[in-house]
């Protein structure tokens, strides 16, 4: 194909086989059969568009290099990107499944797990700058969902990781071994992000690449800030066990959005992270906050609301469990001694009384 009317084709050529790369790399997911509209969406389509149509101005970054899908809108850049990140991870994870030693696999399942939420993340901002907090909430419970059929018992976070200590699924031992994955994740995941901002989706990737300063967004005072992440990583935990109706699929419906909800309603306060590692990629050592006072905020909180909400389930499940038992013994009377106490209504006689005289 001749290119015309665009100077900086081989840039264009060179990303467009960047990403079709990943699908080489990962060979096997997903299947064959998907290869040829692979190829089609990231190499076809932007050849054909950019031969025949010029390039306006606008769409060209400060480096004078041209966006990759400029034709699309940011909700479309948004799929993009969310499907790059997760056909690259969901393949990782594969490999992971298949080649590790089953010792190994739990461990490198949470670590691939969670630079998979995190890198998820970061485009979340942008999607909820564009089209609001409610295209936020249904995109993150959607995501959710995929993680929860897609990494299984996988733990994204640290407090997952805690909330299963707490359960007994795992001992300390492997909660410290975990969590101290987890937190090598963390320059992973910036580099997983710096990677996929270099292909230059969105022109909001351009900028965060050219920022050098960040700022803090922990608004209020850090005690205020620690009951704030600690008390929603509470609620959230202690709403993930209880049963909130009595319809399976709605209830596991309606929990997927509760950490979404609370994201939105708590982020102009501290951003509402509501996982230690994501808190830890975008803001450590932002202008604002100390460390002592991130690690307390952003860690320490977490952890903390995390045992507080088991706490809170246990005791409420403690406490149903009684009633339960006071209920089903007074029964048990009741049904034992009904005939004693039981009362029949006296037939009253035309012309008489019913009393008897004294």
């Amino acid at each position: 194909m001749v290119w015309k009317h665009h100077p900086y084709h081989t840039i264009v050529v060179s990303k467009s086989y960047f990403l079709v790369s990943f699908y080489n790399l990962l060979g096997f997911f997903p299947p064959p059969i998907f290869k040829p509209y692979i190829l089609f969406l990231f190499q076809i389509v932007p050849e054909l568009l950019y031969a025949t149509m010029e390039v306006p101005s606008f769409w060209l970054d400060s480096w004078n290099n041209p966006r990759i899908f400029p034709f699309i809108t940011p909700f479309l850049q948004c799929l993009i990107y969310y499907a790059l990140v997760l056909v690259v991870h969901v393949g990782i994870f594969k490999l992971n499944s298949i080649f590790t030693p089953i010792w190994l696999r739990p461990i490198l399942s949470d670590f691939f797990c969670t630079i998979t939420s995190c890198t998820i993340s970061f485009q979340h901002g942008i999607l909820r700058f564009y089209y609001g907090s409610a295209t936020y909430v249904l995109m993150s419970g959607f995501m959710a969902f995929l993680f929860r059929n897609i990494f299984k018992d996988s733990a994204p976070s640290v407090p997952a990781n805690v909330l299963k200590y707490m359960k007994e699924v795992i001992s300390f031992s492997d909660l410290l071994l975990r969590v101290s994955t987890q937190i090598f994740a963390i320059p992973a995941i910036a580099l997983a992000v710096h990677l996929i901002w270099l292909l230059e989706i969105m022109p909001e990737h351009t900028q965060q690449l050219s920022q050098r300063t960040c700022a803090s967004d922990l608004n209020v005072a850090v005690a205020m800030g620690f009951l704030i992440e600690g008390g929603a990583i509470a609620l959230e935990t202690w709403l993930s066990q209880s049963r909130i109706t009595i319809y399976d699929s709605v209830d596991s419906c309606l929990k997927l959005f509760t950490g979404p909800i609370m994201v939105v309603l708590g982020i102009h306060h501290t951003g509402m992270y509501m996982n230690p590692t994501l808190a830890s990629v975008m803001k450590f050592g932002c202008k604002g906050t100390t460390p002592w006072q991130h690690v307390l905020v952003y860690w320490l909180a977490p952890i903390l609301g995390c045992i507080l909400g088991v706490k809170i389930f246990n005791y409420h499940q403690k406490m149903l469990a009684s009633s339960i038992v006071d209920v089903s013994w007074t029964d048990s009377m009741r049904s034992e001694n009904g005939d004693k106490f039981k009362r029949f209504p006296r037939r009253k006689l035309k012309g008489r009384s019913t009393t008897r005289k004294r």
